[in-house]
This record gives structure tokens, C-alpha cells and sequence, in this order.
């Protein structure tokens, strides 16, 4: 177990091993944290941004996550004692939306870690057969995208639709918790950030963290993905 592992095992967190694992060679891969701000939106307890504080002394994040007060102390306790392990100055948790941030306006990174199908629940099923709904969706990733500097990068990391066990109507169980139509494949989320303004460096698929090296060479492709949790990882960059 590595020492960012350990930590977060020391937090309370459950099944922390692989966790540098996966940050390092899924979401963060050949991606510079020196000297860059971080937007992890949607960030929960932080976990990501304490990574990324963790592989560079100069990189420093704000969590944003409107999350009431209180609607979820275990995950405000694990972000507080992580923080501990920090300089504090380096990361600032913003518990409301990202429009109410009003400093920094732009950073050098984003990223929408498991987040991205939040940001539009309410209509996230109709964006493929309602041109109001795609148009209303791609302006709300727009918002998010806008607070990037140019060449800045965009990590998008969710679940696809298509899963074997949720197109058999059966529960998951590598991903108990997924409610598979409310996702969409990567192409979806590419055509609309496309559009948006940004060029589409790479999409890859992941395994299971628990894997490691053995899941990244192996496991980390569509179709064996496709059997397990169907997560993916897309990198953009601003234009």
C-alpha cells in the first residue's frame, strides 16, 4: 500500500488500496500538476485535489461541491482530516456551485471526476432525442468549461451507458450503486465539448483499481470494461 494510500485509509476511508494507483495512471496520466490550479468540481471529500497536492508541492485545488451542510458529515470529516496532511493555503473546499466562486475565475485544470452526469439529472435522458435538452446541457458544461485559461485541460471521468449487466436489467456487482441511464457513452460528452470549444486529446477506459498494473494492461479496454464498471477517462483541451 503507498503512502497517499495509507493516508486515506488513516481517514476512514474503506478499500483505500489502489487508490495512487488509479489517480496516477487513470485521471491524472501525463497530465502537469506543477505550478497549476485545480477545479474539481464535484469533488466530494477532496480526494482527487489531495492527490494531485500530494504528487506536486505547487499545485494547489479548490473543491467545489454544493453538498448541504451537514447532508453528509462522513464525507466533510474525511476532507477535514485529510486536509490536515496539507498546507491548508494549497486547497479550499467551496460548498456551493461553481458560479458562486468568484475567485480564481480561471483555472489551468478541471476536473469533472464521476460528475459530469450530475450537472443536468433533469434532463441527462432526453439530450439525444431533445435538441432543447442537448443545447440546454451543452450550456451548462459550457459555464464549467469557460473557467479554463486557453490550452487549459479538461478530465472527464465517468461511467458509459452501455454495461452488460445493466442492458440485462440486473445489479451490477462491480458497481452496485450505478443507475446506468443515467450516463452516456464518451462520443456524447466529446461531440458536446467539441462544439463547446475544446480539442479531444484522448478517451481510455479503466479498470478497477484494486487490479493495478495487471488491470491496466489487461482490463483497462471497452470490452472488457463493458463486463466490469464501464468507466472511462477523456481528456480535453481548451482551444
Amino acid at each position: 500500500m503507498t503512502t497517499f494510500d495509507e493516508s486515506l485509509e488513516k481517514t476512514g476511508i474503506t478499500r483505500s488500496r489502489g487508490y495512487a494507483f488509479y489517480f496516477r495512471h487513470y485521471i491524472f496520466d501525463n497530465i502537469e500538476l506543477d505550478n497549476k490550479n485545480l477545479l474539481d468540481l464535484g469533488g466530494g471529500n477532496g480526494m482527487a485535489s489531495f492527490y494531485a497536492l500530494s504528487s506536486s508541492s505547487s499545485c494547489s485545488a479548490w473543491v467545489v461541491d454544493p453538498i448541504a451542510e451537514g447532508s453528509n458529515e462522513l464525507m466533510s470529516l474525511q476532507y477535514n482530516s485529510m486536509k490536515e496532511n496539507y498546507d491548508p493555503r494549497r486547497i479550499t473546499f467551496h460548498r456551493d456551485f461553481i458560479d458562486t466562486l468568484l475567485s480564481p475565475k480561471e483555472f489551468d485544470i478541471v476536473l469533472m471526476h464521476n460528475s459530469i452526469n450530475h450537472i443536468g439529472e433533469d434532463i441527462l435522458e432526453d439530450v439525444l432525442i431533445s435538441d432543447d435538452a442537448y443545447r440546454e446541457y451543452k450550456e451548462r458544461i459550457k459555464t464549467i468549461v469557460d473557467r479554463l485559461i486557453p490550452k487549459g485541460i479538461l478530465i472527464v471521468a465517468d461511467c458509459g451507458k452501455n454495461n452488460f449487466w445493466g442492458t440485462l436489467g440486473l445489479n451490477n456487482p462491480f458497481a452496485p450503486s450505478i443507475d446506468w441511464k443515467l450516463h452516456w457513452e464518451p462520443w456524447v460528452w466529446k461531440r458536446m465539448i467539441e462544439e463547446i470549444g475544446c480539442s479531444h486529446i484522448r478517451t481510455n477506459w479503466t479498470a478497477r483499481r484494486e487490479f493495478g498494473g495487471f488491470g491496466r494492461q489487461f482490463l483497462a479496454n471497452r470490452l472488457c470494461s463493458y463486463f466490469l464498471n464501464s468507466h472511462f477517462v477523456s481528456i480535453f483541451e481548451k482551444d
